[in-house]
């Protein structure tokens, strides 16, 4: 009976996954709720914010002084997101506190389909295997 009941359970889960992806619903997953309540535009920032708080990957990004980041196939640009959060605005605070001019972080992201503006970030619509693109 036991066996019948899980069995039933998970074909009644993956029904409903299926009926939900037809019509368009999502946000089955906590990550995809907690996202779009914390301002994130997809659920993949956790998972940046996760690997920089175990690995300080954004401590290395620096070149002649200037922190420099190109975000590639960037869209939806949850990612892009999170280094304007994390690298531009904090210096672009703290310049603003300081007299003394200094650099603000360079912060590129690329992809094919547009986005939506994101403070700190140069957005390069083209195709990143073009070498047209990498003129820009």
């Amino acid at each position: 009976m036991r066996k019948y009941f899980l069995f039933h359970y998970v074909q009644n889960i993956q029904v409903f996954k299926a009926w939900a992806k037809l019509r368009g619903i999502r946000g089955c997953d906590i990550y995809y709720r907690k996202a779009k309540e914390e301002g994130w535009r997809a659920r993949s920032a956790f998972k940046l914010l996760q690997i920089d708080e175990e690995f300080n990957i954004f401590d290395g990004v620096t070149y002649l002084g200037v922190k420099r980041v190109v975000d590639l196939c960037a869209a939806p640009g949850s990612w892009s997101q999170v280094l304007s959060r994390k690298l531009y605005l904090p210096a672009k605070l703290s310049l603003a506190s300081r007299t003394r001019g200094g650099d603000l972080p360079l912060i590129v992201a690329i992809d094919l389909q547009p986005m939506a503006p994101i403070e700190g970030v140069i957005q390069v619509q083209g195709d990143i295997t073009n070498a047209r693109t990498a003129e820009v």
